[in-house]
Order: structure tokens, then sequence, then C-alpha cells
């Protein structure tokens, strides 16, 4: 079952970032350091003038001057990439707007390692990352429990003047 992360980052601004890159300034190494912990590795590369985007060995990562979706399948991580990711966010000087985590029922849950072995777990380790955002963040498990499929979310974003796209889906 896949796993995902979408974190969608404030604009530095035009003075802080004049060609507007953001995360697409990453290099390659930057990029194998964040999918490291995840246990994953890019494949296979494409670009195009708004996204990069990487076949990775467990799925997928595009990249976006503000926003950034990891999905990976299997036994991954994808929660220990995290730190690497802020790290680098930090470095460019750009902050988390929201970020959102979904992925369905495993198919093979006791395979499952750390931080992935329940989704209170999951949303522990997310918790102490994103809980500060300013709304807060919210854990919601969609689907019959009578059923194989369910799906979990984790949602956090930033309180922004004026808006009320927080809670929307990118």
């Amino acid at each position: 079952m896949k796993k995902g992360l979408r974190y969608h980052f404030l604009s530095s601004g035009v003075f802080a970032d004049p060609g507007g890159l953001g995360l697409r300034a990453l290099s390659r190494d930057q990029l194998d350091e964040i999918l490291k912990p995840a246990e994953c590795t890019i494949v296979a590369s494409l670009s195009n003038d708004y996204v990069d985007s990487y076949v990775l060995s467990e799925s997928s990562l595009f990249v976006y001057p503000y926003k950034i979706i990891i999905k990976t399948c299997g036994t991954t991580k994808l929660l220990l990439s995290i730190p690497v990711i802020l790290k680098f966010a930090d470095a460019l000087d750009i902050a988390v707007k929201s970020v959102r985590y979904t992925r369905g029922s495993f198919i093979f849950p006791g395979a499952q390692s750390f931080p992935h072995r329940s989704f209170s777990e999951e949303v522990s380790v997310l918790d102490n990352y994103f809980s500060n955002l300013g709304s807060g963040s919210k854990a919601y498990v969609m689907g019959d429990p009578s059923k194989s499929q369910i799906w979990h979310i984790y949602s956090a974003s930033a309180r922004t003047k004026g808006s009320s796209e927080s809670c929307l889906w990118p």
C-alpha cells in the first residue's frame, strides 16, 4: 500500500529566491539524502518548466518550487525523511505551510517497522514535527473497519492571514 507525504511551503519571496527555484534548487545528492532514511532511491528523472519528477525504487517523487510530494510503497520508512526535508527547507529559508500524510491499510502490517507500525505511531511522529504549525493537526481514519481497506489521513497547516485554503487539498 502506498504511503504519501505532501509538503507545501511558503514562498521565501523574490528577494530571497530571485530565480523562484525554491525546492527545485536541491541537488541530486540532497534528494538522495532525503530518500536514504525512507529506504528508496532515484531510478530515473524527468523535468519540465514546472516540476522535477523522479521514479523511485519504491514509487515516485515530485519536486515543485514550493511543494514536494513523495509516494512510497512496501516497507519504506517515509516518515524518517521528514527531518532531512525540514533541514533543507530551513537552508532555503522556506517554512512549511501544510503537510498531508495518507496511506491505506497495509497488506502486511506486521512487516512494517518504526515509525509505521501503527497509525497512532505515525501520528505521534508527524505531530512531533508539525502540530505547532498554527492550525494544529488532524488525524482521520476513514472507511468501514469490517472491510479490508481503510484510509489513514494526517493533516497539519499553518495559519495564514486571510486564507481559507489551509483546509483544502492541493
